[in-house]
């Protein structure tokens, strides 16, 4: 009896965590090119060890704190909103990552976007074009957000030029991209990701 008992706490213990294996090789196979022999070129910049949510002290409007169970185990993509203060480049970057959802086809569904606005760009919220749909608005306190990120990219150049971050399912950020032509990167990403990884 006290065998069969331990064999079933294995076995659920196992089920537990088949999903959070099955994504870090994922993660792994994607960033250490070993589901093919071909080199690959990383667009993105890796964050490695990935940053969980819980260290950004990110809110939603209703001032809940947003973490790892507030992604319903999808994929997330932060969007920041005032980049380096221009509304205009931050609609763009709605636009671009509205047909990178579109692009994702069947997919789509497995990718939230998030938009991160501070104080000085709350006005954003008024702005967001018509069609863009989907997005959901979280506060930011933009120094503690890019301090966070300097400490997991010490040696990168300028911190405030990555304005988009792709988040596992596991409330993890993995990977970040500037807003120059970041949506066929991405979309090469998740693409790949998404082939690898059953979870989100």
């Amino acid at each position: 009896m006290i065998k069969i008992h331990n064999k079933r706490k294995v076995a659920i213990t196992l089920i537990i965590l088949l999903p959070i294996i099955s994504l870090g090789l994922a993660i792994g196979m994607y960033y250490n090119n070993l589901w093919t022999g071909t080199a690959r070129t990383q667009k993105g910049e890796l964050i490695w060890p990935a940053i969980p949510l819980s260290s950004l002290s990110l809110y939603d409007t209703s001032n809940q704190p947003f973490n790892a169970l507030s992604l319903n185990k999808k994929w997330g993509l932060l969007i920041i909103g005032n980049i380096a203060g221009n509304q205009s480049d931050a609609l763009d970057i709605f636009h671009i990552t509205e047909r990178l959802r579109v692009a994702l086809n069947k997919d789509r569904d497995r990718l939230n976007r998030y938009v991160l606005l501070d104080d000085s760009a709350m006005s954003l919220i008024d702005n967001i074009p018509k069609g863009i749909d989907l997005i959901t608005i979280l506060n930011m306190n933009k120094d503690k957000f890019y301090h966070v990120i300097k400490k997991a990219l010490p040696n990168y150049p300028d911190i405030e030029k990555l304005t988009l971050f792709l988040i596992d399912p596991l409330g993890n950020i993995m990977m970040a991209y500037t807003d120059k032509k970041p949506g066929q990167y991405i979309l090469k990403d998740l693409q790949k990701l998404f082939r690898l990884s059953k979870i989100g």
